[in-house]
């Protein structure tokens, strides 16, 4: 018991190292949130490109199933969230998305798997350049809900016009008995 107890301990403090080391040295800036949908792909896709359509998209292709918006400026915003504890604002700060939609199959099912990756950039000194910057996760697991919010809704809209048709001509599923 107390061996378990001692290996339980060191083990938790490495761990805790780890993760404050990678935190010291930047952390991970490749952070990428999925999340697998049970909705065929041109739900998604739609449902994807409906969530961004306000935003600038510099690449589109349905066939790869890849979606890359344009550099988006977010200065203001870090600086508003970091104002506390941030000495040195940033002179420019940007983000992008880099979306990749695929086709599999979930416990038997057809479905969709949505990766978001935000790739944010800071700079503080134009000799330094643009550092990249860890993220929250916030922005990519909002349009993830979001588009699960558009793919269900336009999937119940979908089932009512189905039920709506087959109340106006019930011999529809019926089976012809020849």
């Amino acid at each position: 018991m107390v061996l378990r107890t001692i290996f339980f301990f060191c083990l938790f403090t490495l761990v805790s190292c780890q993760s404050a080391y990678l935190k010291s040295v930047g952390g991970d800036p490749d952070q990428i949130i999925s999340k697998i949908y049970q909705a065929e792909f041109p739900l998604i896709w739609e449902a994807t490109l409906d969530v961004l359509k306000t935003t600038a998209l510099e690449t589109v292709n349905r066939e790869v199933g890849s979606i890359e918006t344009a550099w988006i400026d977010n200065r203001d915003a870090l600086n508003l969230l970091e104002a506390a504890g941030n000495p040195a604002p940033y002179n420019r700060a940007r983000y992008r998305l880099k979306i990749t939609i695929s086709k599999g199959f979930y416990e038997g099912k057809p479905s969709t798997r949505v990766l978001v990756k935000r790739e944010q950039e800071v700079l503080r000194d134009v000799l330094e350049g643009y550092v990249p910057k860890e993220t929250d996760g916030v922005a990519e697991r909002t349009l993830l809900y979001r588009v699960g919010r558009i793919a269900a809704v336009r999937r119940r809209i979908q089932m009512l016009e189905e039920e709506r048709l087959k109340e106006k001509d019930p011999g529809l599923d019926a089976p012809s008995g020849k």
